[in-house]
């Protein structure tokens, strides 16, 4: 996703657009009332919900075309605001996907529900001022292509991506940030994937495919739910997210908890980063919920203190 302006400018808040009938699942949202296009129902883009953050490479134009129209139709239907970062103005060719599923975009973007910018100051507060204005939720589309080049552009795009997602773990806010694979090297996008809880490539099954993690922020106090698997594929994406969890448990000077009941599968630099973690909060980490199997791997790497048993 890229990196934010640094200007003192902030979101722009627009009253949303009054368009919010329900349309069933798997149909484009029509202004008029005319249903357009009929999606099908397994497309990957469409398993995608609020609080998910994905790397989504590409290396065909009408595949990310009918990617983003996916996405930005669904999040219209749901009435989410849409940020579409992008360096140029609406791709004439996404202004006519979205307006053959009946989508009326022009009417969209006059009163700010499809948002295009080059950059915004700060995402969360961005989704704040979405969520005053009504809409149920935020979608950011970000195309990366345009980001490519700079020498140290690999290493600064994936600090940005990993230090973002804590702003999803609230569950108002749910990213796609496409990365050309004719223009990233596999290199790069090995960097660049992990910084994200998940990573959607052109040979995966749509009919299959789902986010290989989920980090929810808890109600109350530090605590942090992982759901999915946590391994080199988003390395760096968890590395961030326990980050977080201990700046929060240390500021507020409290214990931190880390729901693992949904985790699936960890490798052992997740172990790691999770017993690190749990070192660095004075309060301490429990870790609650834990597989059998990954309440060994903890063991094995030092934190068997930190495991909750009576959970």
């Amino acid at each position: 996703m890229p990196r934010p302006a640094d200007g003192r400018d902030g979101p722009r808040t627009r009253r949303p657009v009054p368009l919010r009938r329900a349309y069933p699942a798997g149909r484009p949202y029509s202004g008029r009332g005319t249903e357009g296009q009929t999606l099908a129902p397994t497309a990957a883009v469409d398993r995608l919900r609020l609080g998910d953050h994905v790397c989504w490479d590409f290396d065909d134009d009408d595949a990310r075309l009918e990617t983003i129209a996916r996405f930005v139709e669904g999040g219209i239907r749901a009435h989410h605001r849409v940020l579409y970062l992008t360096e140029t103005d609406l791709p004439a060719r996404l202004r006519t996907a979205l307006r053959d599923r009946g989508v009326p975009v022009d009417e969209l973007l006059a009163v700010g529900q499809l948002d295009p910018a080059a950059r915004i100051a700060a995402l969360a507060d961005y989704v704040a001022a979405a969520r005053r204005d009504g809409y149920t939720g935020v979608r950011v589309v970000a195309d990366m292509s345009g980001a490519a080049g700079a020498a140290d552009a690999i290493e600064r795009m994936a600090w940005f991506e990993a230090n973002l997602n804590p702003v999803f773990t609230g569950g108002r806010v749910m990213a796609i940030c496409l990365y050309d694979r004719r223009v990233f090297t596999a290199a790069e996008l090995s960097r660049l994937g992990p910084a994200h809880p998940a990573t959607a490539r052109p040979q995966d099954d749509p009919a299959t495919w789902a986010p290989l993690l989920r980090a929810v922020r808890l109600p109350e106090g530090s605590g942090l739910r992982l759901v999915g698997a946590a391994d080199a594929a988003n390395r760096y994406a968890v590395a961030a997210l326990l980050g977080w969890l201990v700046g929060d448990a240390v500021r507020a000077g409290r214990a931190a908890l880390l729901d693992l009941a949904g985790l699936q599968f960890a490798d052992v630099a997740a172990a790691e980063a999770m017993v690190a973690a749990g070192r660095a909060v004075p309060a301490g980490l429990r870790l609650t919920g834990c597989r059998p199997e990954i309440g060994q791997l903890i063991t094995l790497v030092g934190g068997a203190g930190m495991l909750d048993r009576t959970a």
